[in-house]
């Protein structure tokens, strides 16, 4: 097998919303080390992002209220 992704990245929908999806793939070489072929998939991941990011918010905001204790 040949290198190997992985990435998280917004992927654009057909109505103009983004949705933040991860993207895992593999190039399969031969035995000449040729890419002859490349397997992967695509999962949203949109709501996992959300979650996140609410969570990164809370923290900011305990934070800034401690600072102020």
């Amino acid at each position: 097998y040949g290198i190997e992704y992985e990435l998280e990245v917004r992927h654009k929908q057909p109505d103009g919303t983004y949705r933040w999806v991860l993207a895992k793939a593999q190039a399969i070489k031969n035995d000449n080390d040729e890419i002859i072929a490349i397997k992967g998939t695509v999962v949203d991941i949109h709501k996992l992002k959300e979650i996140e990011e609410n969570l990164w918010w809370a923290l900011e905001k305990e934070k800034k209220l401690n600072e102020e204790l």
